[in-house]
């Protein structure tokens, strides 16, 4: 709880020093949304490998973290452009989340997305390339294409 309120208590610092619409409210936003993630899919690793789906109480944490990518996207691709590296990044967030919940269609069209921003503004070897692409492949699999 502690770790919950000190990323909130960060983003509203953010937003009340640089207002709704500034970068370091976007990187906030997308801290507070990893926690969400993080947390809930240590909650489903602690579940029995039977149970399924996951818990609510992981579904509902997954779910937190949903309206704050989206948020720090808008943020970024207002503040840097569509096609900026930091737009997709967190294009790649939201499609990891997407992935854990099972979303694999919309999983997999954003990390074309990203992979498309990526590939303007990288040789096909750079890490975040791959990294991407690595992703896209797990989509993939998991989709079963």
């Amino acid at each position: 709880e502690a770790a919950e309120e000190g990323y909130k208590k960060s983003l509203e610092i953010a937003e009340a020093a640089y207002g709704g619409n500034h970068s370091r409210v976007s990187d906030c936003l997308a801290d507070l949304g990893n926690f969400y993630v993080k947390l809930g899919r240590y909650e489903q690793d602690i579940t029995p490998l039977h149970s399924t789906p996951p818990p609510l109480s992981t579904q509902y944490l997954l779910s937190k973290a949903e309206p704050l990518y989206q948020r720090a996207i808008k943020i970024r691709e207002t503040a840097l452009g569509t096609d900026h590296p930091l737009v997709a990044a967190g294009l790649n967030y939201l499609a990891y989340l997407y992935g854990a919940q099972g979303k694999y269609d919309l999983a997999e069209q954003l990390y074309q997305r990203s992979l498309s921003i990526l590939e303007k503004g990288h040789e096909d070897d750079h890490p975040d390339v791959l990294s991407t692409r690595n992703k896209l492949a797990w989509i993939y699999f998991k989709h079963g294409t």
